[in-house]
């Protein structure tokens, strides 16, 4: 630390700085010097932050008669959003609570540079217009509750300075503030006419060197910073280092996970010590991106009697609750339970239920645990009823939480510890909303506490690390002995102009406010470029060459400097894969079997032999293995339901009229009243198990579309050539290579000549021949269903019950089949049934004999209906990497 502020802060001096940051990089300074001196306890020092520091003269004023409220920024924009709700022209905007921070920020704007607030007969735009009126009405509610928000309060402070009400340091001295707003100056001003020395502390110019590279990209870019960050530091390691990211909120997870790689690469390889990080990333995530705040409020989510299924599931796997580890394997079988059973939304008596009904061979609930968290949470939602203030529903949540055993019995790590702690912080705030908030229900008690936590970054207290990762602000006022710049092109050195759209755009350029010109942004960008070059001994800025899909050059407030032709401090290091690759310890072996499946029966059906066929490593993760992937709750009907309703309805069709001689025979008013009959039992058949979903209303708009194909399919089953139908869903069990193959035929027709015809029912696109040709057929129930049916079969046929391609395909022998089958001499259809039964022996033999294969049928096709794609990581092996498509390559 600088020696004359080191003289200054012992002398009763206040540090302002330009962000938090910066302050406690300062009081940490100050803190080694006094241990450098052999000081065991010093008093604290005033560093504050610009904000914290007016805040802190407000509190220390002499008491007034009727004494001011002074609001957060929470309590402020809650007062803006009412304002804009009762003014009713807010309706139509795209969301209230979005609007009322926009428009916060421009009142704070507008008072920072003091440019007015239009009046009503202003020639301005709408939106200025508006905010206009929002203004004056907030400014009115604020003067007659009494309340002070943070825009007004340098000018309240001001006013104080006159009224000599207000206690004032000797030497004020600032830090990191780059410029000061006219209000921030007016009340510097009152305070140098009170007698306050005010001065400013900018660190003494240190660079020497200061140079610009290309790179290929921005992965690239950020790769290479970190690997000169490494380099920096195994050279220096008493140095600090420090690279600055742009737009680091943005990029933060990227900038964590290239870090990581490049500065501690071993750190995912077993056995290796948990080591601590030698970077620290500034600008922490939203606090309620932490699992232990999800885990929390997923548990008062329940308060409200229903919660997404995915959110439960994240709620039943957390360590966070009562019995969360004990229970760890029945929490996650309820969750797949769940998930099967399709609701987007559980409702938590649906959820006690089922938690309940989950119980092991002695009829013992196997989550007792949670069920007893469920029953107390039950109790809880039903005296949740009414309305209440936030402070009564910060209580009544913290008594939820500690009714779960939030957060959990495990001893918790420091940086959990210090997240609960936030989270106390974060329900005080909520409370403290009292004074301007109306009495809610707990759902929007619970939205808005959700938004405060999704709007408050927050970071665990780390030690000091010899590397820092901030953004362009947080560097203000920090020395670094090797500093990187990031990103300094010509579309973001300097940015183009964005003035506030609630204010007029005039007025902003008069006042030279921010963003409003690009003369501005060019000068601003100047200045903390400059900043920045002071603040470094070495200093590296950068640019990719391209972004996106655009090329980009380097920020023309850089051309002059010096050019270093390639970045020579990444040489040498190696990632994670390059470590396993240079240990040239590579063994190669194929293990492409498992043990023999014993005769028998085997679950499954058909499906057996379609995953077979189209991998066999499918056949055997589902059906030896039992791998699933976890379901994906559906907001409506899927094709799965859909499917489901049109093999119920039209089983009960046929069950009705036999043949196609009394289809034709029926009048259309009969034929309509039968549809619908059928229709209706099918969808309240699947009604009954998705209650929550199956709505009155879904269940009429699902029955008017299964009416309005059932009618186009009849048409199609109208033009055949007469057929009789002798079975329909029949149960029926195969003996293949010892498996024992259960299955259900969806219909098997007798034609005119006496002959049957096999008939299966999709939903799907579906053409030609093709799905059943070869050794590994893409449909190989057809042919089971021909080689197991009561009577000889001369004829499969796929039916596309489709609205908008009707139709049959398939083989037959004959001429009697529908349009659209393709026919084959008798000669060809038994040969055609022993290439079957050769076929189909040969899946069910590789199956008993274990064959394990990575090997889709039709490459990629293949794998994107595959939900096991992470188990049998085919992409990572590059398998099917020329076909497959990059979005689901990604997935």
């Amino acid at each position: 630390m600088d020696q004359k502020l080191l003289e200054g802060l012992d002398n009763g001096a206040v540090l302002v700085t330009g962000n938090r940051r910066l302050a406690r990089a300062l009081q940490d300074d100050y803190a080694r010097h006094q241990q450098a001196a052999g000081r065991r306890a010093w008093a604290t020092p005033a560093i504050l932050p610009w904000g914290a520091w007016l805040i802190s003269l407000w509190q220390g004023s002499h008491a007034e008669r009727s004494p001011r409220i002074l609001l957060d920024a929470t309590q402020t924009r809650l007062v803006w959003e009412r304002v804009i709700r009762e003014s009713g022209i807010g309706e139509g905007l795209l969301g209230i609570g979005s609007t009322a921070a926009q428009v916060a920020e421009a009142w704070q704007l507008a008072r920072d540079w003091e440019i007015g607030i239009p009046a009503p007969d202003d020639p301005v735009g709408d939106d200025a217009r508006a905010f206009g009126r929002w203004a004056r009405r907030f400014e009115q509610q604020c003067d007659r509750h009494g309340w002070l928000d943070e825009a007004r309060l340098p000018a309240a402070l001001a006013e104080r300075i006159q009224r000599d009400q207000l206690l004032l340091p000797i030497t004020v001295i600032l830090a990191g503030i780059d410029e000061l707003a006219p209000q921030q100056q007016r009340l510097l001003d009152a305070m140098t006419r009170a007698g306050v020395t005010v001065t400013r502390h900018d660190p003494v110019a240190r660079n020497q060197s200061a140079e610009w590279l290309t790179l290929a990209d921005e992965a690239g870019e950020l790769a290479q910073a970190a690997a000169w960050a490494r380099a920096c530091l195994q050279a220096d390691p008493a140095a600090r280092i420090g690279v600055v990211v742009g737009d680091l909120a943005s990029q933060r997870r990227r900038v964590m996970r290239v870090f990581a790689d490049i500065l501690h690469p071993g750190r995912v390889l077993p056995g290796q010590p948990h080591a601590e990080r030698a970077f620290n990333v500034s600008l922490g995530p939203p606090l309620d991106s932490y699992p232990l705040v999800r885990g929390a409020f997923n548990i008062l989510q329940l308060m409200t009697g229903v919660i997404d299924c995915n959110e439960l599931g994240t709620l039943l796997r957390s360590p966070y609750l009562e019995g969360g580890l004990a229970e760890a394997d029945a929490r996650a079988r309820l969750d797949a339970r769940l998930r099967r059973r399709g609701e987007r939304e559980i409702w938590l008596s649906d959820l006690l239920g089922m938690a309940r009904a989950q119980t092991d061979i002695a009829d013992q609930a196997v989550a007792p645990h949670f069920v007893n968290l469920l029953q107390r949470l039950f109790v809880h939602h039903r005296e949740s009823a009414g309305r209440q203030h936030p402070g009564a529903w910060a209580a009544r949540f913290s008594q939820c939480l500690t009714a779960a055993d939030w957060p959990g019995q495990r001893s918790l790590t420091s940086d959990e510890f210090q997240v609960t702690e936030a989270w106390g912080g974060l329900l005080d705030r909520f409370a403290s909303l009292d004074p301007v908030a109306e009495p809610m229900a707990v759902k929007p008690a619970l939205a808005r506490l959700q938004r405060m936590a999704s709007e408050l970054p927050f970071q665990p207290r780390q030690p000091d690390r010899p590397i820092q990762v901030l953004g362009p602000l947080e560097a203000a006022g920090q020395t670094f002995d090797y500093l990187w710049v990031v990103g300094v092109d010509d579309e973001r050195w300097p940015v183009p102009a964005w003035p506030n759209p609630w204010l007029p755009l005039q007025r902003q350029r008069q006042a030279d406010m921010p963003h409003a010109t690009p003369a501005r942004e060019l000068a601003y960008a100047r200045r903390q470029l400059a900043r920045l070059q002071d603040s470094a001994t070495h200093l590296v800025v950068s640019h990719p060459a391209r972004r996106e899909d655009r090329a980009t050059g380097p920020s023309p407030l850089i051309r002059h400097w010096p050019v270093r032709e390639h970045p020579s401090h990444a040489s040498g290091l190696l990632d994670f894969r390059d470590l396993v690759h240079a240990c040239q310890a590579i063994e190669f072996f194929r293990d492409d079997s498992v043990p023999a499946f014993p005769a028998g029966p085997v679950d499954g059906g058909t499906g057996v032999l379609a995953s077979q066929s189209a991998c066999p490593f499918q056949a055997v993760a589902r059906y030896r293995l039992a791998a699933r992937a976890l379901e994906e709750p559906r907001t409506g009907p899927d094709a799965r339901d859909r499917g489901q309703l049109v093999h119920q309805a039209l089983e009960r069709l046929w069950r009705q009229l036999g043949d196609q001689r009394t289809l034709l025979s029926r009048d259309s008013v009969a034929l309509e009243g039968l549809i619908a009959e059928v229709v209706a039992d099918a969808v309240e058949r699947l009604a009954r198990r998705r209650p929550r979903t199956y709505t009155d209303r879904l269940r009429a708009v699902e029955a008017d579309t299964l009416q309005r194909l059932l009618r186009t399919w009849l048409a199609q089953e109208q033009q055949r050539p007469p057929f009789t139908v002798v079975a329909r869903e029949q149960p029926r069990t195969i003996e293949l290579a010892g498996l024992s193959i259960s299955l259900r035929l969806d219909r098997i027709d007798r034609l005119r000549g006496g002959n049957h015809l096999v008939i299966d029912y999709k939903t799907g696109r579906i053409a030609g021949t093709a799905f059943l040709e070869g050794e590994r057929p893409d449909q190989p129930q057809l042919p089971v269903y021909a080689l197991v049916a009561d009577s000889p079969v001369t004829g499969v046929l796929a039916a596309r019950v489709r609205a908008d391609d009707p139709g049959f395909c398939g083989m037959i022998c004959g001429d009697d089949g529908p349009a659209g089958a393709q026919h084959r001499s008798a000669a060809d259809w038994t040969q055609q049934l022993d290439d079957w039964q050769a076929v189909l022996t040969s899946l069910a033999t590789a199956f008993r004999h274990g064959e394990a294969a990575v090997d889709p049928k039709n490459g990629s096709t293949t794998c994107r209906t595959c939900d096991l794609a992470t188990f049998c990581r085919i992409h990572g092996a590059g398998a099917v990497e020329e076909e497959a498509d990059p979005a689901e390559a990604a997935r």
